[in-house]
């Protein structure tokens, strides 16, 4: 980490995850701006003298902040809370726990009139070091390179609503902490697991059957559920069991009810995993699935079966939040696609969106620095979770605005075939799904001789929207193919696994990877789509853009005379600055790293130009369109840009580095790594990775390690130490 020695400094190292910061006056606690909240202050703009707080919440990736505000909390919280990123200042030491949490909400618990732990999110701000605090003692400094635990916002109002309840009962309040009916702390759950479905569907009779058998005693009904005696005990509430609107939850009071803990919360699924299975959630998961599929009920039991499906794991990069906070256009499209999805998926409807208004202002618009919006997406997500949905409100938005022209076919057979589509139609959006098939067949010049050139074809394609693209020369002069600044946008989507393990290292390293944009979805809940027709402002708008005039001559004899005049977008002079710093930034960046990363990289600003124009041009209206005029490219649209083509940057070398093998060993050995998301014993590691002899495992393993991928870690002491294959954690 950066030496942090004054407001500025903070705020350049947290800028660098997302975050936003404000002034504030020495030694004090909160701004003195007017609607400080909304400000987005480039750390250059922040002072080298005072104190600086952490914009909180939304604007900064969902970083929310839990505040523990007596001895007691401080003293709790590690029994209660996930582990995490900590701060506090003098005084009061480890007393900031931080967290992304999407859509956290601040609240705060209290005992009488005393706060005991807070939860700090959008519309707050809290103090960071180098800061001094009114009573003097300094803050410490906020270090995010770790990076905070990701977490669900119900497991996280549930973990302090739990530690609040202790520390009442700690203080001597066990009635009323009893009557807070807290909910269970639990990690968040994906999709339609068999814990999912034992959780949502257990009954209290078949709760108190395994209670029973436990020897646990019944002792008395309430208003909503039950009290319940630990065994040994004759009297007195050990736990209650109450529903909470979704599901029974279990909650213990007492120190001696092994194998639960003291006010702590426990889901059916818990309960049933430590009653039945000894605390062995694996098993207990294998056993309901069995019960559930001779049942007939349909649950993916694919995570249990399969060690390499791709499930969602608490450190799991995040998007960032602000990237989906869009303007105008795009975010009206985004949310017509979640209101009308089975799948609510936010990143998938950005991606479609951003391809459909690339088509809808292709050859309309331009940058300064001659970039057109012309982008080339993907949107991954597992089988069966709405990767469809986009693909569709795009097609029937097109069709709506009189450009159902512009869809390209939905496969793709050859690179002549692609040539003579963008001859026919040079503005074109090609929607191709399972594209990591695509990857597959195409990268193979041997297997699919006719298919080889696509990738190549695309390339050259995707350089040339501000410019004449000429074809093959053939014996028959009629077959080359003349085109006039054709603009490609490609919108493909796949299953994760089966893309990246489709890709080859030539894509990494020719820069067809690099020109992509990749957003990540994962499982949700399914919800009933909104049977809605598209709002006529959507329509009104793709309209416009397909008839606006950018030209005041006659340049009738071209077919595509629009996109050799396109209108230029103007940047702020503060959206200048941040541009220009970005794309210098990048260059110098490229020529640190070895040429496969730099292939990434180096069209990392070239996308964010792309994306700036597109969040500007997202608040263009059918009014000033139809009077020829665009927006200005504002310095949050640049912002929002970089945010967006950065993560996408580091996100797509770090899946690289994981799947794109350069041979058959090679692939083995990143099979090995991707196993390896956690610490695992030996024996784990073994039971994991069957497919290998014992040689080849223990030769990956050396290698791994040598590498520098993972270490050798001691856990546990006594009869319980072992040792441990850790994962090195690094940063792109």
């Amino acid at each position: 980490m950066t030496t942090i020695k004054n407001p500025r400094d903070a705020a350049t190292a947290l800028r660098a995850h997302g975050v936003w910061c404000v002034p504030i006056p020495a030694n004090q606690k909160g701004p003195q701006i007017t609607d400080w909240p909304g400000l987005r202050l480039q750390p250059y703009e922040i002072p080298t003298t005072g104190n600086v707080g952490v914009i909180l919440g939304k604007p900064s990736g969902w970083l929310v902040d839990v505040d523990l505000d007596c001895d007691e909390a401080v003293e709790l919280a590690a029994e209660f809370l996930p582990a995490t990123v900590i701060t506090g200042r003098d005084g009061r030491p480890d007393s900031h726990w931080w967290y992304v949490c999407p859509g956290a909400e601040t609240k705060k618990f209290a005992d009488g009139r005393e706060t005991v732990v807070e939860i700090r999110s959008t519309g707050v701000q809290t103090v960071v070091g180098p800061s001094t605090h009114p009573e003097g003692g300094q803050y410490d400094c906020l270090n995010l390179d770790t990076g905070p635990a990701d977490v669900s916002a119900r497991s996280l109002l549930a973990a302090v609503q739990d530690l609040h309840c202790a520390v009442l009962r700690k203080r001597g309040h066990g009635e009323q902490a009893e009557q807070l009916s807290p909910p269970v702390w639990t990690p968040p759950q994906i999709g339609d697991s068999p814990g999912n479905e034992y959780s949502k569907n257990a009954t209290s009779s078949e709760l108190c059957d395994l209670f029973r058998a436990a020897g646990w005693t019944q002792i008395a009904h309430t208003t909503d559920g039950m009290k319940l005696t630990r065994p040994g005990k004759a009297d007195g509430t050990s736990a209650t069991l109450r529903h909470d609107g979704e599901m029974w939850v279990f909650y213990c009071f007492s120190s001696s009810a092994e194998p639960f803990a003291a006010d702590k919360g426990y889901t059916p699924f818990q309960v049933y995993a430590l009653l039945k299975h000894g605390g062995d959630f694996s098993a207990a998961a294998f056993a309901l699935s069995l019960e559930q599929v001779s049942a007939g009920v349909a649950v993916d039991i694919s995570g249990i079966l399969n060690d390499d499906q791709p499930r969602r794991k608490p450190d799991d990069p995040t998007f960032p939040g602000e990237c989906l906070d869009a303007p105008g256009f795009l975010n009206e499209l985004i949310e017509f696609n979640l209101r009308t999805a089975i799948y609510p998926q936010p990143e998938l409807a950005l991606s479609a969106a951003f391809s459909l208004l690339s088509c809808l202002t292709g050859g309309r618009i331009q940058d300064s620095w001659g970039s057109r919006p012309n982008v080339f997406i993907l949107g991954l997500a597992p089988s069966g979770a709405g990767k469809e949905h986009g693909r569709k409100v795009n097609k029937k938005i097109l069709a709506l605005a009189g450009a159902l022209n512009r869809m390209g076919n939905e496969r793709i057979a050859s690179h002549s075939g692609l040539i003579n589509k963008m001859d026919a139609e040079w503005n074109v959006l090609w929607q191709l799904d399972e594209i990591g098939r695509f990857f597959q067949t195409t990268g193979d010049a041997r297997r699919s001789p006719h298919l080889f050139n696509i990738v190549s074809v695309l390339l050259q394609l995707y350089s040339s929207a501000d410019t004449v693209w000429i074809s093959d020369a053939y014996a028959d002069g009629s077959k080359s193919k003349t085109l006039m600044f054709p603009h490609v946008v490609l919108y493909g989507t796949a299953v994760p696994d089966g893309f990246w393990q489709g890709l080859t290292s030539e894509n990494v390293s020719d820069g067809f990877l690099g020109r992509f944009l990749v957003f990540e979805a994962r499982y949700v809940r399914m919800q009933d789509p909104e049977p809605a027709p598209v709002p006529a402002n959507l329509v009104d708008v793709a309209r416009a853009w397909v008839e606006l005039k950018t030209h005041s001559g006659n340049l009738a004899g071209a077919t595509n005379h629009e996109a050799a005049h396109p209108l230029v977008m103007e940047y702020t002079a503060e959206a200048t600055v941040r541009m220009r710093d970005h794309t210098s930034e990048i260059a110098d960046r490229r020529m640190t790293e070895e040429p496969t990363t730099a292939a990434v990289w180096s069209r990392t600003a070239e996308k964010t130009r792309k994306l700036a124009l597109l969040y500007a041009a997202s608040r263009a209206t059918a009014e000033t369109l139809a009077a020829a005029r665009v927006p200005i490219v504002e310095l949050d649209d640049v912002n929002r840009a970089i945010a967006a083509s950065n993560w996408v940057t580091r996100r797509v070398l770090q899946q690289a580095g994981l799947h794109v093998a350069e041979n058959d060993w090679d692939a083995k050995v990143k099979r090995v790594r991707r196993i390896l998301t956690k610490r695992m014993t030996q024996n784990e590691l073994t039971r994991k990775t069957q497919f290998l002899r014992h040689r080849e495992r223990q030769e990956i393993i050396h290698q791994l390690i040598e590498s520098g991928q993972i270490q050798l870690v001691d856990a546990g002491t006594g009869k319980n130490a072992a040792t441990m294959f850790d994962v090195v954690k690094t940063s792109t």
